[in-house]
């Protein structure tokens, strides 16, 4: 089988363990990088790189940071000639348009951190802990263009107890989220 040639598009630490699964696996080639622009941070608030960036930048990816990827047709341009089989899009922070979802032949996928339909949007994993679930998860779906909508190709699910807080889940639903790319993904690119 031929490298599975992947569009990355993710911005804080929880996407930078996912994009390094992607770096690390035999079966893809990341051709490229779209992540949010640098922004003021600390009491200095001086610009700072984002987490997938920054790792993107160590393992001389090309990098794109367009302010709003839907306004800018020239980085949507940079992105086509990357000729990637699938977008991988873990906690962007932008919608993405129609044209973007369909620029892929095997379209653009979303690792989200809930079982979705539950929580959709943002901080889905602090959502989930302040309901009082017992089971929550992460979903890999395949995109459509409305807010985490779209077929779910795989998920993975974890039981919750009284005692678990926000760091604990996010470190444990990144681990699946990963291997929801490294199985369900490249199932689902196989056919």
């Amino acid at each position: 089988m031929s490298k599975i040639k992947v569009c990355f598009l993710g911005t804080p630490e929880f996407a930078a363990q996912h994009l390094q699964v992607l770096i690390d696996h035999p079966h893809f080639e990341v051709v490229g990088v779209v992540t949010q622009p640098d922004r003021p941070a600390g009491r200095k608030m001086q610009l700072t790189p984002s987490a997938v960036k920054v790792l993107a930048e160590k393992n001389n990816l090309q990098i794109l940071t367009p302010e709003n990827l839907r306004k800018e047709p020239e980085a949507f341009k940079t992105i086509q000639s990357w000729q990637a089989d699938v977008a991988v899009v873990v906690a962007f922070g932008q919608i993405l348009s129609q044209d973007f979802l369909d620029s892929f032949k095997f379209g653009a996928v979303n690792v989200h951190g809930s079982l979705l339909p539950l929580y959709r949007g943002a901080a889905p994993i602090q959502r989930s802990i302040e309901a009082g679930d017992t089971v929550t998860g992460v979903s890999l779906q395949k995109m459509a263009f409305k807010l985490d909508a779209g077929p779910i190709i795989g998920e993975r699910k974890i039981s919750l107890d009284n005692s678990i807080n926000a760091t604990e889940l996010y470190d444990k639903l990144c681990v699946l989220g990963c291997e929801l790319l490294t199985t369900d993904l490249v199932h689902y690119v196989q056919g």
